[in-house]
C-alpha cells in the first residue's frame, strides 16, 4: 500500500479502507472454500442479525441456483409476506427493485431484498420457465423457522435442524416435545 501511495498517478481517488476489503476478500476468495468468507462491518451487522432468529424482510431462504447463477428462493415461510404475495418455492429471482442480480453473491441479494418493515420490495421472478412474472411485497417482521418436524410412516418422529439461530433451541424442545406426545416408536 505505501508504494500505491508513492507512486499512484490518482493517488486522490485511493480509498484505503476499500483496498484492504477487497484484499482481504480475495484472499479468502483463493481458498476456494465455500465457508470462508470475509464480511465488511455492514455485511457482518446482516449476518448476526441472521442468527438471531429474526429480521425485517420477505420469509423466505434464498439460495443461488446453480444451473442459472441467480439467486432462487429455496423455503417460502408459511404466512409470510413473501408467501401472502404469491411467490413460491423454486422462483428463480431475476431482478430486485428492477436491478438485475445475475452474478450476485447471496450475501448482496438478501441485503436488496431486506429493509425496513412496512416498505416494498419488487422482484422479477422466473417460474417454471414464464419470465417478468412481477411481484411487489411489503417486508414484515419474519420469525425463522430453523426447526421442523413430523411423523414419517412406521410411526417415526422426525426432526430437521434447517439453520443454527438463537431460537433453534427452543424450537427444538418444541418439536421434541410435539414428536413425543404423539407417542411415536422412535425419534
Amino acid at each position: 500500500i505505501n508504494l500505491i501511495d508513492q507512486v499512484f498517478y490518482f493517488e486522490d481517488d485511493i480509498d484505503p479502507v476499500l483496498m484492504r476489503e477487497k484484499m482481504y476478500a480475495a484472499m479468502l476468495d483463493a481458498l476456494n472454500d465455500p465457508y470462508s468468507i470475509y464480511y465488511t462491518e455492514e455485511e457482518w451487522e446482516a449476518e448476526t442479525q441472521d442468527s438471531s432468529g429474526t429480521y425485517y424482510g420477505i420469509g423466505s431462504y434464498v439460495t443461488i441456483d446453480e444451473n442459472t447463477q441467480y439467486p432462487m428462493l429455496s423455503g417460502v415461510f408459511d404466512g409470510s409476506p413473501a408467501s401472502k404475495a404469491g411467490l413460491r418455492d423454486g422462483d428463480i429471482i431475476y431482478e430486485v427493485n428492477g436491478e438485475n442480480v445475475g452474478g450476485y453473491t447471496l450475501t448482496e441479494v438478501v441485503s436488496l431484498i431486506r429493509g425496513p418493515e412496512n416498505t416494498d420490495v419488487t422482484l422479477t421472478v422466473i417460474r417454471d420457465g414464464d419470465t417478468n412474472i412481477t411481484i411487489t411485497v411489503t417486508r414484515g417482521k419474519v420469525n425463522t423457522i430453523s426447526v421442523e418436524y413430523d411423523i414419517k410412516r412406521d410411526n417415526i418422529g422426525y426432526i430437521q435442524i434447517k439453520e443454527f439461530t438463537e431460537v433453534a433451541e427452543d424450537q427444538f424442545k418444541d418439536a421434541l416435545d410435539a414428536v413425543k406426545a404423539e407417542n411415536v416408536d422412535g425419534i
